[in-house]
């Protein structure tokens, strides 16, 4: 899940380095948020083949692991298409033209599928086990436990949950 987010930041990054080049000064309020939720919706209800599939449906299924959507990351082929998730419109009503606007989206979306397949890359090595170097790339987490909640931070990254909260998240290790 680290991991993950720091590919959605990675996207986050990349709008801003296109926005930039676009003339705007930083993306519109939101925009990757509605992009990542539209495409995920569109991928969700459609069944949208993931992009790099070569022909082959893959269903919904374990969330990101071995050759499914990834639960957060816009991978469907297609998914960039149209009104690029609505980010072309975001994009067009900041001021930038609709073919340079539909061109950022590509890319965006170019990068999401990147991210995704590394996700996916790193998933398969720590699900196969006995690879070090995915082993290590998955960091070291520190955790801390307080009377109300527990904090974990791994590379930087910090979360804190309630017991409540860290007892779903077991459950559902325990389950998939």
């Amino acid at each position: 899940e680290v991991r993950r987010a720091k590919a959605v930041e990675a996207l986050r990054k990349a709008l801003a380095r296109q926005c930039e080049a676009l003339g705007l000064d930083a993306p519109p309020q939101l925009a990757l948020e509605r992009w990542r939720f539209a495409c995920k919706l569109a991928e969700e209800q459609g069944g949208t083949q993931l992009a790099g599939a070569k022909g082959k449906r893959r269903k919904r299924g374990l969330c990101g692991v071995l050759g499914t959507p990834d639960p957060l990351l816009p991978c469907g082929s297609g998914v960039a298409g149209g009104d690029g998730g609505g980010l072309v419109e975001d994009l067009v009503r900041a001021g930038v033209d609709t073919a340079k606007a539909e061109r950022a989206a590509e890319e965006l979306h170019a990068a999401s599928v990147a991210e995704a397949a590394k996700l996916e890359a790193l998933a398969r090595r720590l699900v196969d086990g006995g690879d070090a170097t995915a082993t290590a790339a998955a960091g070291r987490l520190s955790v801390a436990r307080h009377r109300h909640s527990l904090d974990y931070t791994l590379d930087g990254c910090f979360v804190k949950l309630t017991h409540a909260a860290h007892e779903k998240l077991v459950e559902l290790h325990r389950r998939h």
